[in-house]
């Protein structure tokens, strides 16, 4: 005799090795709530007005499909749950049962065949039924009455294998099991099924991977109007964790995936710019540095690998690129976390900063580059222990003097973030200052600052500083953002939204991006924290002027424009600089861990139009004189 009794016991989201939390965390029951199970709902997909009427018994078949699909969805899903709270070994089986199924009908819809359809009527609302039977198949792999059908293997995991297994399906389907179903043409079906199902098998979106992914930037490598992405990963060698996902994603290297027509392919092979040498990639930045108009890729490596080698990889055209790192002088043992780019000797050339080895690179004449030796005791680093690492950098006009400076972030529990002012060319290259303690910023933060931006969130005219440390209060998420306050003796003035002191939360990652295109500058802060999420957090200051730039190659530049050099000034007062509002180098990738999208958002506070001039890389200009305000400006060459 069984009796049921209630085993209650405590479930802690924040240990990494509490196996029930892991199953119900946040993000697997997100996804379930997500997925669109169009399978179950067929009929909604049927045209109602096709260009040839169906046959008679095609209509048939037709009036038979159900059109209860919220029913049946919510049914497959609250069995979905059932499995996931029996065990994720059983969740994981009808996963990957679903995937399969939905793959098998992709195959009959890609290559315009015959869909298979089984038997949908109230059985399918019986909760005595499991899910994998209340589905559009009959007699499942794990059937009792009849268990001839194509088992499903286990352990499918890339697309290719899903599509290759659901080929094979298909034709047995086809042949040995062609009386189980009855058949319904592809074209009977609206192109939204085909969507559907590849949103819920992920197949449109082959960048969704186990990983310990870091930094990663979207850029247009070859030309063509989108952007490709490169995403970076922290690989090491194989460990103690065997299991899956933890195995594949700890070896996982870079992945490099081309957008061909809005579907991302992963191109890492055929690219060249993720080598197997390099293992440990923190961030990429994206660059041209011979001014081919081609955009070049710096992928930087940690120094938590054997011998890190950051790379400089030359775009040869085709989304095929090349190792230049020593060709073009630069030294074979760079390591970092983030990255800062920009033109800092005036040349039409990026430089570049790469922060933890703290180490500035100089372009030089011939397409090389040299290290700003010079500038070492000035960016030396004295950590307070071995997890005192300089992390984040990002360059920008703080004070309104046309030179860019460097802000620091960095990544310990007391986070001692820097100001460096440019002071201008000295023989050739810059000088910094260290003026941290007298633009305002707290000797320490009681959280790590892994990322760091400088943007006018509050469109007052004046640069503030983010970085990715923040305060939650009841699950309210108010970020660390230095509100700039003018300049005092030549001296840009900070202060912090209130008082520094613990506690306080951080997030590695925080770009920034304009999502609802209101002009006021949003975060989407990136958690990594397990019983924890990522945050977008809306930016509801009072609205205020503002203009954004965008420039867009054609011939000699790279087409989304970075590296060019966007100057605002005062209406009427073009070139003048004392009447400079802002300046700023169009770059991607800055801060850590990080992608940006290639504009300059200048806030304009009550200001009803400016003056704007734009320096290409090539050293070209455009003048827009008197620009209305509140809008993109596309400049293109």
């Amino acid at each position: 005799m069984r009796l049921p009794k209630t085993l209650k016991f405590a479930i802690d989201s924040y240990n990494p090795d509490d196996q029930y939390a892991k199953l119900f965390a946040p993000t697997i029951v997100d996804e379930i709530n997500r997925l669109k199970l169009p399978r179950y709902g067929l009929g909604n997909y049927v045209h109602e007005q096709p260009r040839n009427p169906p046959t008679s018994a095609e209509s048939r078949i037709i009036s038979d499909l159900s059109r209860a699909g919220l029913r049946l969805m919510g049914f497959c899903r609250t069995n979905l749950f059932k499995r996931l709270e029996s065990s994720g070994f059983a969740f994981l089986q009808s996963i990957e049962r679903h995937i399969l199924r939905n793959a098998v009908y992709l195959y009959a819809l890609e290559n315009d065949l015959h869909l298979p359809i089984g038997t949908q009527d109230s059985q399918l609302l019986d909760s005595r039924f499991r899910d994998d039977e209340a589905d559009l198949f009959v007699n499942d792999d794990n059937d009792a009455e009849e268990n001839d059908e194509p088992p499903i293997p286990q352990n499918l995991r890339t697309e290719e294998e899903f599509q290759l297994r659901a080929a094979q399906v298909y034709q047995i389907y086809t042949t040995q099991f062609e009386r189980r179903f009855r058949w319904l043409p592809a074209k009977r079906f609206l192109p939204q099924l085909a969507k559907d199902l590849r949103a819920d098998s992920n197949r449109d979106s082959p960048t969704r991977f186990h990983g310990r992914t870091s930094g990663a930037l979207f850029a247009d490598f070859d030309y063509d109007g989108g952007a490709e992405l490169f995403a970076a990963n922290i690989a090491r060698r194989p460990g103690k964790k065997t299991g899956e996902p933890q195995a594949s994603a700890v070896a996982r290297h870079a992945i490099f995936f081309r957008n061909q027509k809005g579907k991302f392919i992963n191109f890492s092979k055929e690219s060249g710019a993720t080598p197997d040498t390099l293992l440990s990639t923190r961030n990429v930045g994206a660059f041209d540095y011979n001014l081919d108009g081609q955009l070049d890729l710096l992928v930087v490596e940690d120094k938590f690998t054997a011998k890190p080698r950051s790379t400089l990889f030359r775009n040869g055209g085709g989304l095929k690129f090349e190792d230049v790192t020593r060709e073009v002088g630069l030294p074979e043992d760079i390591f970092g976390l983030g990255l800062a780019v920009a033109d800092l000797n005036y040349d039409g050339r990026p430089d570049f900063f790469v922060p933890h080895s703290n180490r500035l690179f100089l372009s030089v004449p011939e397409n090389k580059y040299r290290e700003a030796v010079e500038l070492k005791s000035t960016f030396a680093w004295k950590p307070l222990d071995g997890e005192d690492w300089p992390c984040g950098a990002h360059f920008a006009d703080l004070n309104r003097d046309g030179l860019l400076d460097l802000v620091m972030s960095i990544h310990h529990v007391k986070a001692r973030n820097r100001v460096f002012l440019n002071r201008g060319l000295k023989n050739g290259i810059p000088q910094f200052e260290d003026v941290t303690s007298a633009v305002g910023l707290d000797a320490e933060i009681p959280a790590r600052c892994p990322h760091v931006e400088v943007q006018d969130f509050d469109n007052d005219g004046w640069p503030d500083i983010y970085f990715s440390a923040a305060w939650n209060e009841d699950g309210v998420i108010t970020p660390l953002i230095y509100k700039h306050q003018g300049l005092k003796n030549g001296l840009p003035q900070f202060v912090s939204p209130r008082p520094i002191k613990a506690p306080m939360v951080y997030f590695r990652a925080g770009p920034s991006v304009d999502f609802d295109g209101d002009g006021r500058i949003d975060l989407f802060l990136v958690n990594w924290f397990q019983g924890n999420h990522s945050r977008l957090l809306q930016n509801t200051s009072p609205r205020k002027s503002w203009i954004d730039v965008r420039v867009a190659g054609t011939k000699t530049v790279n087409r989304d424009g970075i590296g060019a050099k966007v100057f605002v000034y005062e209406s009427g007062r073009l070139g003048e600089p004392k009447a400079l509002i802002g300046y700023q180098e169009i770059t991607v990738g800055y801060g850590y861990a990080s992608g940006q999208l290639p504009v300059a958002h200048f806030g304009l506070d009550d200001r009803k139009a400016v003056d704007i001039r734009v320096t290409l890389t090539g050293l070209k200009s455009y003048d827009r004189p008197n620009t209305p305000i509140s809008k993109m400006l596309h400049i293109t060459e």
